[in-house]
């Protein structure tokens, strides 16, 4: 007998209308079910949390809403190398797409009420 894993193993899966008919696999079932809703209600409540933090922030600091996302994102996730290096290539796209003379030029244009920072756009 070999050593190599079955690579080709596929799960099997019962009928739902099988299971239904077993009630202790039922019930089982509608336990994880009702687990799984509870799991969703606190992860929607906690999300919740992150959007108050979020406005809070801003409120208190000025900090854009997309500036915090990625600070947390990056502490919660640890990978400030992979996101040091993303940020170094997309900078040197930018640059590049600047200079290419096919690319229009862009201007800043003053932020509309209730917008947080300036917008540009391409000049005709």
């Amino acid at each position: 007998m070999s050593n190599v894993p079955n690579l080709s193993f596929k799960p099997t899966y019962t009928d739902i209308r099988e299971i239904v008919k077993d009630p202790e696999k039922w019930a089982l079932v509608q336990s994880f079910i009702d687990e799984a809703v509870k799991v969703r209600q606190l992860i929607s409540h906690e999300k919740e949390n992150l959007k108050a933090l979020r406005e809070a922030c801003h409120d208190a600091a000025k900090l854009h809403p997309k500036v915090f996302n990625c600070i947390v994102d990056a502490v919660y996730n640890n990978d400030y190398v992979q996101r040091l290096d993303t940020m170094e290539q997309q900078q040197a796209m930018l640059e590049l797409m600047m200079e290419d003379t096919n690319f229009p030029p862009v201007e800043s244009v003053e932020p509309k009420e209730g917008d947080d920072e300036p917008k540009l756009r391409a000049v005709a």
